[in-house]
């Protein structure tokens, strides 16, 4: 067939639901959505049409604050996971309390670094989006112990969870975690420099970590080590860096189970 006879097709050309919103758009970023929505009018229609449904926004890599959230998030009912790590210089409560309360569906959300919310966002966390599977509330030191234990008490689907430098956190708070989390498979408790070895004294209802970060627990010793050998069967990976009371003895003993420490030397 000769080539001038042949139709040529456009992205507009395709099924917009079953496939651009559901395999394409996806797929791209929120620049290279923006990017296509400049475009034409159609493609500015098409792209204005998905984000009311989208899922998955991530902020991280964006330059862009607090207009373009607010344009792509505020009609949207859809979210289930939101990556606003880094998110701390326009990133505040008033902004994120309405996204939370109209999506009660919501299984991710990372607020690493976003140092101006408040403990209200934990706690709206823990009323409208009790199905969180992954959380980052990393260097969030405005958390505090009565709102972590209150959100955590209501989100037992929990995987993954990361704390770091969550400085006001105690023993205790560690316990409630192993306690309403039975299916963690992920924990970083790093850099909460009051923690000690009772923190982990519940650590055997928690028997799927794979995965437990431990860096700057510098009260940890070798007994606690090998609890956290003894009861979770399935671990990976540990992280040790400054905990400066676990020996030589103890990283032999992660050798030997295939358990791979990360942040000390190698022993000899």
């Amino acid at each position: 067939m000769d080539s001038s006879h042949k139709s040529s097709i456009s992205l507009l050309d395709l099924p917009p639901v079953d496939v651009i919103f559901a395999e394409i758009f996806p797929l791209l970023s929120l620049k290279d959505l923006f990017s296509l929505r400049s475009l034409s009018t159609s493609y500015k229609d098409l792209v204005d049409c998905y984000f009311p449904i989208c899922k998955n926004f991530d902020f991280s890599k964006t330059k862009s604050g607090e207009e373009l959230y607010k344009y792509v998030t505020d009609d949207n009912h859809s979210i289930k996971v939101l990556n606003l790590c880094n998110c701390k210089h326009w990133l505040t409560d008033a902004l994120l309390l309405p996204v939370i309360t109209r999506n009660d569906h919501l299984v991710e959300i990372n607020v690493t670094e976003c140092t101006q919310l408040h403990d209200t966002v934990i706690e709206h966390l823990g009323k409208h989006c009790s199905s969180i599977t992954l959380l980052s509330l990393r260097a969030c030191p405005w958390i505090s112990k009565e709102s972590l234990k209150g959100l955590v008490s209501k989100c037992n689907k929990m995987l993954y969870l990361d704390v770091e430098a969550c400085w006001s956190l105690d023993d205790s708070c560690i316990q409630q975690i192993f306690e309403s989390c039975p299916k963690l498979k992920y924990l970083n408790i790093s850099r909460i420099y009051s923690l000690t070895g009772v923190s982990l004294d519940l650590i055997r209802l928690c028997p799927d970590i794979e995965e437990i970060n431990l860096n700057g627990f510098w009260r940890l010793d070798d007994r606690d080590i090998r609890k956290v050998m003894e009861f979770c069967p399935k671990l990976r990976t540990v992280h040790l860096q400054g905990c400066t009371h676990v020996t030589t003895l103890s990283l032999l003993r992660l050798t030997l189970k295939n358990i791979a420490y990360k942040g000390v030397a190698t022993p000899p």
